[in-house]
């Protein structure tokens, strides 16, 4: 698997591309994660969601590690889930 972008990640609103459609980016300070051509509601909560994607995979992680092994099994299960699927493991 290659490693994502590093985060952290924000969003950003384009103006009139080369196209004419206005829309938002998430970036890092690496460039461009993802392009999104419209600017309306429902893609602004979906940048601001994937902006917070590495921030939430590590919060999983860490809380993952925190955990005992005997405490929340089916959260444990939930979380190690989730990071495998973010990490395309699964």
């Amino acid at each position: 698997m290659n490693d994502p972008t590093p985060g952290p990640w924000s969003v950003h609103t384009t103006g009139d591309d080369d196209c004419g459609f206005p829309g938002l980016t998430v970036q890092s300070e690496f460039g461009l994660v993802v392009r999104l051509e419209e600017s309306d509601q429902e893609n602004r909560a979906n940048a601001r969601l994937i902006a917070c994607a590495p921030y939430l995979l590590t919060l999983c992680g860490s809380a993952l590690r925190a955990l005992h092994e005997d405490d929340f099994p089916h959260l444990r299960a939930e979380l190690r889930a989730l990071i495998a699927r973010a990490e395309g493991r699964s």
